[in-house]
């Protein structure tokens, strides 16, 4: 059965501590407010009008296209360190959805940006960051197209990222 327990907290602000301690997350009191601060800075941004479920904030949206687009247009011209520079600005807008949009919408728009910004780096032969990217997009969504999958065969990381540059090229110039 769970009881309650009274806690001695302190509101600064808009910030929730722990009183004695002073502190959003309190090992001493095993107390972590940080999700109730969160909660409270993503509600504040509305004023209180709570959207409805699955409701799309059209300004990040807009911003995201517009991001990948350009990321899009960047590559297809190889200008790779602004496709880059396009795609990570997009994974950082979506990383700013607020908490009641649907998360798989965050997941798809990073797992592509990183797939397309995995594409830039091996262009540029930036192989680790590119390899961490696809690998990073696979893992987030594992059915991404947008995404290389670097499975050695023979055993040779090099080998098998030249490969994935020489792909990545073709693809770039056909997209």
């Amino acid at each position: 059965m769970n009881t309650y327990k009274d806690r001695d907290l302190m509101v600064d602000g808009s910030m929730v501590y722990c009183r004695p301690h002073r502190s959003e997350s309190c090992s001493e009191c095993n107390l972590d407010l940080s999700p109730l601060n969160s909660l409270y800075k993503a509600l504040s941004q509305v004023h209180g009008d709570i959207p409805p479920p699955n409701a799309l904030n059209p300004n990040i949206a807009r911003q995201i296209s517009s991001l990948r687009e350009n990321g899009n247009k960047n590559l297809k011209e190889q200008n790779f360190d602004e496709a880059i520079k396009y795609y990570t600005y997009a994974i950082e807008f979506s990383f700013q959805r607020p908490i009641w949009e649907p998360h798989e919408l965050t997941a798809q728009e990073v797992a592509y940006c990183l797939g397309r910004r995995s594409l830039a780096y091996i262009s540029i032969k930036s192989l680790v960051n590119a390899y961490v990217d696809a690998e990073w997009g696979i893992r987030i969504k594992p059915d991404s197209v947008e995404c290389l999958e670097f499975v050695p065969n023979d055993g040779n990381f090099k080998n098998v990222l030249e490969e994935a540059l020489e792909k990545a090229l073709k693809l770039a110039k056909n997209n």
